[in-house]
């Protein structure tokens, strides 16, 4: 009896050693491993059946439990690429997280030959997601609770389609200044409701698998069922991100190989349009909103240029005009060019083209025109009090010597 009470000792004190590092939030591997070598000690310790344990096994099951969960860590990071899968913030035990991500492969290995692989932590916001996209190299995250998830992709800048297409391009379809104006690509993250009687692993699967296809009708047509899916979600607001990203797609064909194709273009409106009817709170994506009504709003300007429809002018700076304003309630974005720096940009070049009216630009212009006036007045008074001192210091002078010349005669 007495040789078996520190074994037992050594046994209860390396389950509390579990349960205090869980309570502190550590990772189950991390707790296991902690609690391990006593664990092992106390197994060491104990005979079964008058047998005592191989110490030479014990230490070499330790090296092995201490390799898994290394592995565990590290493996699905060795590659570049792929799909992360988070431990949901709800889930200790990892149960949850691993079932949805298991779902998730079986729908995308067969699409595109893409796993899901694991994230061992929880994710607290979508600046860590995409702090962690760009050091791991993966293609998305998908992170949050039981209850509602985030999907977060690899960063995207936004672009002035002088950028995507070529001069040559643009002057094919005859709208060379349409190459000034900016697209919006950068919004990243989408939220979803997640529960038993939703397709949450489905729609993300198709999101997904468009975003890594390198097959551009392959693209458009898994954002299409994304799109299409139908499920008992609390909302329907994710379903404008497929939309508005199989709208750009459509967007850039219907003007890439220097011919306008307005059946194209058309697609792309109806695209947005549905994306906007989903988005129909702007507060629940800000960047998003903002991206679906100014890409919109370029593709309203193509079409009033090429098809020769000037009522559409007020529609589209319009929306320009909204997209900024909506922006100012938004996050910073961290990139080359914000959403709302692109934004401006957009609606100074339609004021260079004469079709905005800003009181503030027309403000700015006045007083630099002023400014320069104002310089040259100035510039001009100052010359002629320069000259008039001059002319008053040369009289002076004269009349000294004419005084100094007539004290002499005297």
């Amino acid at each position: 009896m007495q040789k078996l009470k520190f074994p037992l000792i050594i046994f209860i004190f390396s389950l509390a050693i579990f349960w205090v590092a869980r309570s502190y939030g550590a990772d189950v591997s991390i707790a296991q491993l902690l609690a391990m070598p006593f664990l092992l000690l106390a197994i060491c310790g104990a005979n079964i059946l008058g047998l005592a344990i191989n110490r030479g096994i014990l230490i070499l099951a330790f090296l092995f439990g201490l390799s898994g969960v290394a592995l565990s860590y590290n493996i699905e990071k060795l590659s570049t690429g792929g799909i992360f899968v988070a431990r949901f913030d709800d889930d200790p035990l990892e149960s949850e997280s691993r079932i949805f991500r298991n779902h998730m492969s079986e729908i995308l290995e067969p699409i595109t030959n893409v796993k899901a692989l694991r994230y061992p932590f929880p994710i607290a916001s979508d600046l860590s997601a995409n702090t962690i996209l760009k050091s791991e190299q993966k293609d998305a995250l998908i992170w949050g609770s039981s209850r509602w998830l985030n999907a977060t992709i690899r960063y995207k800048k936004n672009l002035q389609i002088k950028d995507i297409l070529t001069m040559d391009q643009l002057s094919n379809i005859s709208l060379p200044e349409l190459g000034n104006l900016y697209l919006i690509f950068s919004p990243n993250t989408f939220g979803l409701s997640f529960g038993k009687n939703a397709h949450t692993d489905v729609f993300l699967a198709f999101v997904l698998a468009a975003e890594v296809s390198e097959s551009e009708p392959e693209r458009e047509s898994l954002f299409k069922l994304a799109g299409l899916t139908k499920s008992h979600w609390t909302t329907n607001a994710h379903k404008a991100y497929p939309l508005w990203r199989l709208g750009n797609l459509q967007l850039l064909k219907a003007i890439e190989h220097g011919e306008y194709e307005p059946g194209e273009l058309d697609c792309a409106l109806n695209n947005y349009q549905l994306a906007a009817a989903f988005l129909d709170n702007a507060r629940q994506n800000l960047d998003l909103h903002s991206a679906i009504l100014t890409n919109h709003a370029v593709a309203l300007y193509i079409k009033s240029k090429l098809e020769n429809k000037p009522e559409l002018e007020k529609i589209y700076v319009y929306e320009f005009y909204k997209a900024k304003h909506r922006r100012k309630e938004s996050m910073s974005e961290v990139g080359e060019v914000s959403i709302f720096d692109a934004v401006k940009e957009n609606l100074l070049t339609l004021y260079k083209l004469g079709e905005y009216e800003s009181e503030k630009l027309v403000r700015r212009d006045e007083k630099g025109i002023i400014s320069e006036s104002s310089k040259k007045a100035k510039k001009a008074e100052k010359k002629e009090a320069k000259q008039a001192n001059k002319k008053a210091a040369k009289k002076a002078n004269k009349q000294a010597k004419k005084e100094k010349k007539n004290n002499l005669q005297k």
